[in-house]
């Protein structure tokens, strides 16, 4: 009879080793699948703040997706010279001052 009781405790010993082994076994993966997870996030959110900081700068400069400014008003009297050379009153070519000169320089072509 003892000797079975040995046997059984030996029995138990090894048993809640192999538990114990498989237990760090999967809390060692849990552990490297939660920083997976949080690199993953930390990433996730540097790319959603660089997004927010790109998009609050291009509100805040009223950003054009062509990046050419846009002055809605067609009329050249108020360039800098009048003279329709494409730039407006602020030093800038916007897309209808661009398209006003090639318009002019055209029209001067087919007249020559």
């Amino acid at each position: 009879m003892v000797d079975a009781l040995r046997q059984a405790a030996t029995n138990h010993t090894e048993h809640m080793q192999l538990v114990q082994t498989a237990h760090e076994a999967t809390l060692e993966y849990h552990k490297t699948a939660q920083h997976t997870r949080e690199l993953e996030l930390l990433k996730l959110r540097t790319q959603l703040a660089h997004y927010e900081r790109s998009m609050t700068f291009a509100v805040a400069n009223k950003a054009r997706p062509n990046s050419i400014p846009v002055n809605n008003n067609t009329d050249m009297s108020n360039s800098i010279s009048g003279s329709g050379n494409g730039i407006s009153e602020d030093g800038r070519r916007t897309i209808e001052d661009v398209l006003t000169s090639h318009a002019k320089a055209q029209q001067e072509r087919h007249v020559k």
